[in-house]
């Protein structure tokens, strides 16, 4: 058996290595199958270390920059997030990286061979002709590879840490910091950003299972941003002035779309954005040091445009705040499951009316104004949904558009149209 050792060892600053390994610990589900998925990779890179973790979907790729390093460029290794994460909070100072890794293949007689999977840490053992490059366990997709063992120590003052890892060569891929820098970065304001966000996710499915609904779009057209979400019972637009430069549009899943608001923070006046391939890049303007990555859904989003009313025969004008105070005060009474009201359309009064059989009925009286007749019209609706979507409309005045019973409910505040602007739909219920 021919073996080959390599090592390097790298010194950091703890609260630099700290501060990235709480972005990766968020990253990292514990609960994943795959051990490698498990961990954190650490790298050392030319002058930094290297930190990134994974879900598959939602990649964090982080750097610390190196007080000192000796050894072989490019040694990796994968060591458990929480496990990391906890002792290198509690290190009294500068911490010491060394990283020790064996690599062979193990010859047996008759030609054979044993290599190892390191995403479900296995042997396989190999003979002439079988030479997989691929774990054969059912349900396993790792790389057979040669490394037989890797050693890491965390070190820091009289503290010393001999850690069991898994070897980086089991990780997926992650781009360096040198594929980073050659990506096409566009800015875009975080405010505008987050905006987008915030008009659209709550609409957005929270089933992961159904892709296309389970993200939401975004659009760059003649100057503006748009954003789209629908759960199949509601849909939201959302417009704003920005523009990027986009061959398609993206459907951004909806993990994607909760790292990115939490980088709209009010420390962060822009953002940079950058696509490869099926893949979004984002980070802070001017931050280099934390670049986050998700993987775009390449599910087809449905057709937006046509389950958005043009031709809605009734429009009504009511105030927001009243709408917006007398649909909190009946969801008390509404049902907990189906939040479901009744609004009746009569001369120029809204009356909301909830029947809870195990609460009781509540109603609320608004005026609107309207240039239609209104003959005791009754529409279905959530009034989850319909306060969501209130919550949203920034104008005093909301418009409501709707033909009868069966059709969608479309509104959206002044200024805006089914065409263009802030605009949300949501679907009737039967009473």
């Amino acid at each position: 058996m021919s073996i080959q050792t390599r090592t390097a060892s790298i010194t950091v600053s703890r609260a630099a290595l700290y501060q990235q390994l709480i972005e990766a610990k968020r990253i990292v589900d514990p609960k994943i199958a795959a051990p490698i998925l498990r961990t954190v990779l650490l790298t050392i890179a030319n002058g930094a270390l290297s930190v990134a973790a994974t879900d598959m979907r939602l990649n964090v790729l982080g750097q610390v920059a190196a007080a000192s390093q000796t050894g072989e460029i490019g040694l990796s290794c994968g060591i458990d997030a929480k496990k990391l994460h906890d002792v290198v909070k509690v290190l009294p100072g500068d911490v010491t990286l060394e990283i020790v890794e064996r690599s062979g293949t193990e010859k047996r007689e008759g030609g054979g061979a044993v290599r190892w999977c390191k995403v479900c840490d296995r042997q396989v053992a190999l003979t002439p002709g079988y030479q997989p490059e691929f774990c054969p366990k059912k349900g396993c997709t790792g790389a057979l590879v040669d490394s037989i063992a890797v050693t890491s120590t965390l070190s820091s003052g009289k503290s010393r840490f001999n850690l069991l890892s898994l070897s980086g060569s089991s990780f997926p891929k992650m781009p360096d910091a040198d594929t980073l820098a050659k990506l096409d970065w566009q800015t875009l304001s975080a405010e505008t950003l987050a905006e987008l966000i915030d008009g659209t996710l709550f609409s957005a499915s929270l089933d992961a299972t159904r892709e296309p609904l389970y993200a939401c779009l975004l659009e760059s057209k003649a100057g503006h941003l748009r954003m789209v979400s629908t759960d199949g019972y509601r849909l939201s637009r959302i417009d704003r002035v920005g523009e990027l430069k986009l061959a398609q549009p993206l459907c951004i899943p909806r993990d994607g779309i909760v790292e990115l608001r939490k980088l709209c923070s009010a420390k962060v006046r822009n953002v940079d954005l950058a696509i490869s391939g099926t893949t979004l890049y984002f980070r802070a303007s001017g931050q280099t040091l934390t670049t986050y990555s998700t993987i775009l859904s390449t599910a087809q989003f449905p057709p937006y445009e046509q389950v958005i009313p043009h031709d809605s025969a009734r429009s009504i004008s009511v105030e927001v705040a009243a709408l917006t105070a007398a649909v909190k005060r009946l969801s008390l009474a509404a049902s907990e499951k189906t939040t479901g009201a009744a609004l009746n359309f009569a001369f120029n009064k809204l009356t909301l009316r909830t029947d809870n059989p195990d609460v009781g009925t509540a109603e609320e009286d608004i005026d609107f104004a309207s240039e239609d007749t209104f003959d005791d019209f009754k529409l279905g609706i959530s009034l989850r949904y319909l306060g969501e979507a209130l919550e949203r409309i920034v104008t005093p005045n909301a418009i409501l558009r709707f033909n009868d019973q069966l059709d969608p409910l479309l509104m959206y505040g002044t200024g805006s149209d089914a065409t263009h602007g802030d605009a949300f739909v949501i679907k009737p219920m039967r009473l």
